[in-house]
Formats: structure tokens, C-alpha cells, sequence
């Protein structure tokens, strides 16, 4: 279903001006075509994905703002109780999951499941669900890494030590080659 009231929008570009830092910026026609392919349909009614209101920055900051992996925290795991570290401070809104519990059968993340409420924004549902769900602690491969806790968002270290954004892809490719 296509939307008559984007079309006219699509085949050009639009210039905004940030309403964070004010600066003036492009939305070309391909990204507007790309809002308008991911609009979503409901009832064969098209909601319409509007185009941004922050310049590329200000929406790359706003990503990484939720992205903390270089500050880790002491804490308890939510579930099992047992001293970890964490990527999450003890003062969050929300449970937060040693890696073992979080992979587990200890708990049913179906339980968190929600019906969408149309007549409410999409941000504030989202936001209360955010604050029920539980978090990972540290985002890590555990059985891939050796001697190596104090490492976030990475897999397959050896003898690491505050090692963040990190795997051993190459070892890994060597050692599929050497398998197959």
C-alpha cells in the first residue's frame, strides 16, 4: 500500500534544520523513499515513518547515549544474587542479568510481552517496557572468553583486560578452516 500523502516528498530532497543544535541538514529523496518502505500497515492503514528532526550527529549521539560499555559497575545480578560486573550501575530502573542467568532457563522473557496501544506513543510504551525487561550485564560470549571479566561487547579472548568492541574473528576463521 503506498501513501499518497509521501509521494510528492519522495522524488526530492528536503533540508531541515536540527531542532538540537540548530544546524541545517539534507534529508535526501532516498531517504525519504527508505521512511516511506518502512512505514509499517495495520490494518491496511499505512502510519507514516516521519523523516528526522536531528541532524546525522545529534541522532548518532542519541545512539551511543544508550551504549554504555566502557564504565562498568559492581553489582548483583537481579536473579541469582551473585557479585558481577555490569555495564548497568545498581541505581537502574530495571533488573539487570548476570550472563549466565540472562542465557538461562530461569526465567521467560515472554512474561514481558505487551499488546501495543495505538491510542498511546510508541516512545512512552516503550520507555515502561524498558524499565521491566531485564538487561544483559556485560554483552560478552562467556564460554568463548578466558580469563578475561573485565572486557564488554566482545567474544573469543584469551588473557584480556578491559577489552571493549572486541572478538578474535581470525582465530576463529583459522580454526573453521582447519575444521571443514
Amino acid at each position: 500500500m503506498k501513501s499518497a500523502i509521501c509521494k510528492p516528498f519522495i522524488s526530492c530532497s528536503m533540508m531541515h534544520t536540527c531542532r538540537e543544535c540548530r544546524q541545517s541538514f539534507e534529508i535526501s529523496a532516498a531517504d525519504l523513499k527508505f521512511y516511506d518502505h518502512i512505514s509499517p500497515v495495520f490494518q491496511e492503514k499505512k502510519y507514516l515513518v516521519p523523516p528526522p528532526t536531528l541532524c546525522p550527529d545529534c541522532r548518532q549521539q542519541r545512539r551511543i547515549v544508550w551504549r554504555n560499555e566502557r564504565k562498568l559497575y559492581k553489582r548483583s545480578c537481579d536473579l541469582c544474587q551473585k557479585n558481577m560486573l555490569s555495564m548497568f550501575s545498581d541505581t537502574v530502573p530495571f533488573p539487570v542479568y548476570c550472563v549466565h542467568c540472562w542465557w538461562s532457563d530461569r526465567w521467560n522473557p515472554l512474561e514481558y510481552a505487551q499488546d501495543f496501544d495505538f491510542s498511546k506513543p510508541f516512545f512512552e510504551q516503550f520507555a515502561a517496557l524498558s524499565k521491566k525487561v531485564p538487561h544483559l550485564g556485560l554483552s560478552v560470549l562467556q564460554e568463548s572468553m578466558e580469563n578475561s571479566e573485565y572486557c564488554n561487547h566482545a567474544g573469543y579472548l584469551k588473557d584480556c583486560y578491559l577489552i571493549v568492541n572486541s572478538d578474535d574473528r581470525m582465530n576463529r576463521k583459522n580454526a573453521s578452516m582447519e575444521k571443514g
